[in-house]
């Protein structure tokens, strides 16, 4: 019955990490919570995307003129997969993040396609993707002039194609996840142990270590 020990610890263990997982994901269950309703910036925004692909905030007029704005909506409804650009601006517009309104544009004009926000400010804007993934990565990088840029993040996406998602799970959730942390952790402590032990034998010493562990673990003494 030398393992008995060992099998009560590790039964133990596992037991607690899997009550650890149970508890994370009830606690967590609103992860996945859709978001609140949108304001007045996210419906003009949704409108302007559903009829021209495009989405200007009136602060952000200036960075790029109407004839350029024909042009780059153009581009990106004859896109293959589609592309949406908003040029949302910054401040309070009903909403946090600039992924949050992605996530509000996705929902609200719900067409497959690249989706571009942008503030009009920052180096980059946030692109999100929905109806499969883009088989190649879309750079939101703004440097240069508004128009080029726009129309450099059409040319990448008209380039790429729409492939399905893959919705598997290589661990298989979380649950598989630990299970295979606790498989490789194990191996990893066996062979420790075994490469510690031959060491001691090769100098002479018991294979086992000395100490209330080893008795525990092996029912035997040195």
């Amino acid at each position: 019955m030398r393992w008995i020990g060992a099998a009560v610890v590790v039964g133990l263990a596992f037991g607690a990490a899997m009550f650890g997982v149970q508890e994370y994901e009830s606690r967590h269950a609103d992860i996945e919570a859709p978001l609140p309703p949108g304001g007045d910036r996210v419906a003009a925004a949704t409108d302007a995307l559903v009829a021209d692909h495009l989405y200007v905030a009136p602060e952000l007029q200036r960075l790029i003129t109407p004839e350029e704005q024909a042009r780059v909506a153009t581009a990106a409804a004859a896109a293959d997969p589609a592309a949406f650009i908003a040029l949302s601006g910054k401040g309070d517009a009903g909403y946090y993040l600039d992924a949050d309104l992605a996530q509000y544009l996705i929902d609200g004009v719900g067409e497959a396609g690249s989706y571009l926000v942008w503030d009009g400010e920052s180096v980059s804007g946030t692109e999100r993707t929905t109806g499969g993934d883009l088989s190649t990565y879309v750079s939101p990088d703004m440097a240069g002039k508004t128009e080029a840029a726009l129309m450099r993040y059409i040319d990448a996406v008209d380039a790429a194609t729409l492939e399905p998602l893959d919705d598997s799970d290589y661990w298989g959730g979380p649950r598989g996840g630990f299970l295979a942390a606790l498989l490789m952790v194990s191996g990893g402590y066996l062979a420790l142990t075994l490469v510690v032990g031959v060491v001691r034998v090769l100098s002479g010493a018991s294979y086992f270590l000395p100490g209330r562990w080893r008795d525990f673990v092996t029912g035997s003494k040195a």
